[in-house]
């Protein structure tokens, strides 16, 4: 009673009315920097993860991304050891030269 009286008026309640019916999907086998560009370039806050057969199998938010990349940051093989990590926080381009030795 209370949230029909609250929606009154307005357009009819349903969902088809007021989804998008274009989604943009992504693979499962999708890289972490596809996510992250498309994040990035447009204004999605998830994504739906699709199979082989167009099926919903999940969906990925900017902060599954942001905590992916929070914990390649935390890997010794990229950043090295605490002595070895960049102090400036410049990024993986100057962490993997590092590692390197460039």
């Amino acid at each position: 009673m209370l949230v029909g009286a609250a929606l009154d008026g307005f357009h009819d309640g349903r969902v088809r009315n007021h989804m998008t019916e274009t989604v943009e999907t992504i693979r499962p086998d999708a890289s972490l920097y596809e996510i992250a560009h498309r994040f990035i370039t447009r204004s999605y806050r998830r994504l739906p993860v699709v199979d082989d057969g167009g099926r919903v199998v999940g969906q990925v938010s900017r902060r599954d991304a942001l905590s992916a990349f929070e914990a390649i940051r935390d890997d010794p093989r990229l950043y090295g050891t605490g002595e070895q990590r960049p102090t400036d926080r410049t990024g993986v381009d100057s962490a993997m030269r590092i590692f390197r030795g460039r």
